[in-house]
């Protein structure tokens, strides 16, 4: 078994420990459709969607829409989600209006694979990621093992430069903007205030093919 494998592998146990003992919702997010369309800066939901890596409270479970695609089975939760990853889609080559991945590209195990993946099944990408400084990014991925990556912006850059494109919107937030103001945890507002100050940011990403891909 390779490192890579091994490490996500670490990482999926951690993420349903964490998952199993309520930690997740010491960030206190209003989990909705509002919220998750003003996170992703969606105007609407319309078509058929895919989330990846959706988790538990992903926007699937308020669009029956959209079907979320998780490594770990959630299906008790609704209808519309699919036991799966991103980096096998079982969907057919363009049938899908438009693939979510919103903090779920530093869990996968190939995310390069990943974003082949949706691109072969979609031409429109909502990315929705946490960019790190390089020093800061080096010394996480040796130290952290919940999340198998931490990107930069050249990372994510990176990912997509293989695919003509074009991104439609950019928007990159701070802490401040995202968790600070729902958290009611001491100790999370600590971590995301020292990830604020040491240059942690959210980045999100509409991303389209351009025509002939």
């Amino acid at each position: 078994m390779s490192n890579k494998q091994e490490r996500w592998e670490r990482a999926q146990v951690r993420e349903r420990e964490y998952i199993e003992a309520g930690k997740d919702k010491v960030w206190g997010i209003p989990h909705s459709l509002t919220f998750w369309k003003h996170q992703l800066h969606l105007d609407s939901v319309d078509g058929c969607g895919v989330e990846i890596g959706c988790g538990h409270d992903g926007i699937y479970r308020f669009a029956p829409n959209i079907i979320g695609i998780d490594p770990i089975d959630f299906s008790h939760l609704c209808a519309n989600f699919q036991q799966g990853m991103g980096e096998d889609l079982p969907f057919e080559d363009k049938s899908v209006d438009f693939v979510i991945c919103s903090n779920a590209l530093d869990h996968c195990l190939d995310p390069q694979k990943v974003v082949s993946e949706v691109f072969r099944v979609s031409n429109r990408l909502i990315l929705w990621t946490y960019i790190h400084p390089s020093a800061v990014a080096s010394v996480l991925n040796m130290v952290e093992r919940t999340h198998p990556y931490h990107f930069t912006a050249k990372d994510v850059d990176d990912l997509l430069v293989d695919y003509p494109h074009v991104v439609t919107k950019k928007h990159v937030s701070t802490f401040f903007e995202t968790h600070l103001k729902h958290t009611k945890s001491l100790l999370a507002s600590f971590t995301l205030l020292v990830a604020h100050f040491l240059g942690v940011r959210a980045l999100c990403l509409h991303v389209e093919l351009t025509e002939g891909d």
